[in-house]
């Protein structure tokens, strides 16, 4: 898929998957599904001058904030978001915890119905994945498509933090922030700017299931 509104369509599609009784896929084959949710040593299919495919791989260089050497203005450019000031106009109160129970059910209404939670703002935990540069992702596995055998119940989120010493799928965190919406030439996107960064000693529950 070729942007962050493909990707929602693929949740929604999942639904239907579900329900029918559809058997998950590979995390691989989840990922290359959405370039948002791209691996940075996924193989990629190009074509030539001669119209023959060929195959390639994606190595984007990981920056400390989350982008990669690949990135450019227009990436940041999709934030519509003033962390500093908001951070100082965060008062702690939070609108929404996402628990152990419902997790994915949670994210799916995020993404189906995000008119009815812009501007919430929400408490989550679970794996940082940085696995898709140069977008970040907070999320667990989940057991079925749509996130597929192995692959991530995940959401996006955008910090000024410096992550560079955090280790994705590994490290566990907690996230504070604000729902957003923003846009690139890609298209519509959601995602949570942060207002609270904390790193986990413990990881909680990593697997969900509804």
């Amino acid at each position: 898929m070729n942007s962050r509104k493909e990707y929602i369509l693929f949740l929604l599609i999942g639904i239907v998957t579900l329900v029918l009784g559809t058997t998950g896929c590979s995390k691989q084959q989840s990922a290359t599904l959405n370039n948002r949710m791209k691996t940075q040593d996924t193989a990629t299919t190009v074509s030539n001058d001669t119209g023959e495919a060929t195959k390639g791989t994606s190595e984007s260089a990981t920056l400390t904030n989350g982008t990669s050497d690949a990135s450019d203005a227009s990436d940041k450019s999709g934030y519509h978001c003033d962390i500093e000031k908001d951070k100082k106009n965060f008062d702690g109160h939070v609108d929404i915890v996402v628990g152990n129970n419902l997790y994915t059910t949670q994210i799916n209404d995020w993404y189906m119905n995000f008119d009815q939670y812009v501007g919430k703002t929400v408490e989550i935990e679970g794996y940082y994945i940085d696995d898709y540069a140069p977008y970040t992702f907070i999320g667990r596995y989940g057991p079925t498509c749509p996130y597929c055998n192995g692959g991530y119940v995940s959401f996006e989120f955008y910090t000024q933090e410096d992550l560079s010493l955090l280790k994705s799928a590994k490290d566990w965190i907690n996230v504070k922030g604000i729902l957003r919406q923003g846009e690139d030439p890609s298209g519509i996107f959601y995602y949570i700017e942060v207002l609270s960064f904390v790193k986990m000693d413990k990881v909680g529950m990593d697997t969900v299931t509804n």
